[in-house]
């Protein structure tokens, strides 16, 4: 396995929601490995979500929407909507597919506020 190395000014950010912190299967998570330029154009995004389909996915739809725009709360609720497409939760014991849906928005959206809260006002995103 090859894992290539990050561009050098590339952020990280892992989510997770889960009834417990530690040793628990989580309802819904989410990693994202963000590049935004000096002028706010993301160069380079990827997405994953675990929890909402039947294996862990890689949002390319919405990872390829969001490169090249400048980041806005205006985008990135765009991209959620791309997001929501990506996915099939299905209801169980983690919850239900609608609140799978949901936690999978927020994590998104406090991806790029967590990283970004220069650019990203999250009072607004709520």
């Amino acid at each position: 396995i090859k894992i290539p190395k990050p561009a050098e000014n590339s952020k990280f950010n892992f989510e997770k929601v889960s009834k417990r912190i530690h040793l628990d299967i989580a309802s819904v998570n989410s990693a994202a490995i963000v590049l935004v330029s000096e002028n706010k154009v993301v160069k380079s995004v990827r997405i994953s979500a675990g929890g909402v389909a039947p294996v862990p996915a890689y949002l390319r739809k919405t990872s390829e929407f969001l490169t090249g725009k400048e980041l806005t709360n205006g985008i990135l609720a765009e991209a959620v909507k791309i997001a929501d497409e990506e996915i099939s939760p299905i209801s169980d014991i983690r919850g239900s597919a609608g609140y799978k849906r949901k936690l999978l928005k927020r994590l998104i959206l406090a991806h790029f506020a967590v990283l970004y809260p220069e650019l990203i006002n999250a009072g607004e995103l709520i």
